[in-house]
């Protein structure tokens, strides 16, 4: 798959494609903002890599514990007064057993740079990935961004509530300027990029 990111075009691997055809819903959108990067929730890193696991043809990260952090490292560009940034999780359920009749949302702490950013409430379904959208403000430059899944529920034989990171994108009310080389990183431009 393809995916233009700051005006070139970018080859995002199978997998994360499999996650966008799954039928993602995206609620609410990013209020008007223009989205400009997509990345496989694979780019994560576990903070306890016993308690994540990758899933659905390694474009995701799973875990079956609440509480449990996964980082990203991301470089965002700073746009300048009045820029402003938003992040969207998507995310489904991820158990054999199917969520409790009366389970609805996933609810995920974010931190950037160690500092709390909100609450993400993201629908919670079993067969298709779900979007929701937090207001990162002005955040800019290298960001280690965390999240940690807060609501587990669990009843042996009935149901089993495991949340499943399929992919992160960053949305903008700014404009980007178009870059004039293909030197995205030394202009500093690069949205994301893989932890290694």
């Amino acid at each position: 798959m393809r995916l233009k990111v700051l005006g070139y075009t970018c080859v995002i691997g199978l997998a994360a494609t499999g996650v966008a055809a799954a039928g993602v819903v995206t609620t609410p959108d990013p209020g008007g903002y223009t989205t400009h990067s997509l990345i496989s929730g694979s780019a994560g890193t576990p903070a306890a890599s016993n308690r994540w696991f990758l899933v659905y043809d390694s474009a995701a990260y799973a875990t079956n514990w609440a509480n449990e952090n996964i980082h990203y490292a991301l470089d965002i560009p700073d746009l300048g007064a009045g820029a402003d940034w938003r992040l969207g999780l998507t995310a489904r359920n991820h158990s054999p057993l199917g969520l409790p009749s009366n389970y609805s949302e996933f609810k995920v702490e974010v931190r950037a740079n160690n500092v709390f950013m909100g609450t993400v409430a993201i629908p919670a379904f079993d067969e298709q990935w779900a979007t929701s959208w937090l207001n990162l403000g002005s955040v800019s430059g290298p960001v280690n961004l965390q999240l940690r899944w807060k609501n587990d529920s669990y009843k042996a034989g009935h149901y089993d509530a495991n949340v499943a990171f399929g992919a992160l994108q960053l949305a903008t009310n700014a404009v980007v300027p178009e870059p004039t080389s293909l030197a995205l990183a030394t202009l500093g431009l690069v949205l994301l990029r893989r932890r290694r």
